[in-house]
């Protein structure tokens, strides 16, 4: 799914705060150059491939699980609770992405199209992420 600019500029500004020391590094020699280890740009071009193949609670599980990519999860779920339509969504009890898909998929009343909207925004973050994170230099 195609981001949306805002989509991108939030993805953009969340990479240069300080939410991000776990993905951008700063370069040894000059601190003022930043790099995001290649590994990221890895684990993001996979998300959405993921979801296709596995769905999205199983993606969510894996990436809320292994210790690296629960970096991308948390920023994802960052840049999911800002988006507008689902602000109020999210409870402060929801620590992270796979809190917040349980207990949604748990609720009473929620449609397939429901969770259909969902993974589509957070294919549509992870595009802006991918993109986002493509604008830095990659290093090993």
């Amino acid at each position: 799914m195609k981001p949306t600019e805002k989509q991108i500029i939030n993805a953009l500004e969340y990479l240069g705060s300080k939410k991000a020391e776990k993905i951008v590094k700063s370069d040894e020699t000059d601190a003022t150059k930043k790099y995001i280890p290649n590994t990221f740009n890895g684990y993001i071009a996979s998300f959405g491939g993921s979801i296709v193949q596995a769905g999205l609670l199983p993606t969510a599980l894996i990436y809320c699980n292994d210790s690296e990519r629960k970096k991308l999860a948390e920023a994802l779920f960052h840049l999911y609770e800002q988006e507008e339509e689902y602000k109020k969504d999210v409870k402060q009890e929801d620590n992270n992405l796979m809190d917040y898909l349980q207990r949604k998929w748990k609720q009473e009343g929620i449609t397939t199209r429901d969770k259909q909207r969902i993974r589509n925004k957070l294919v549509q973050i992870a595009t802006a992420l991918k993109l986002a994170i493509r604008s830095y230099e990659l290093k090993k």
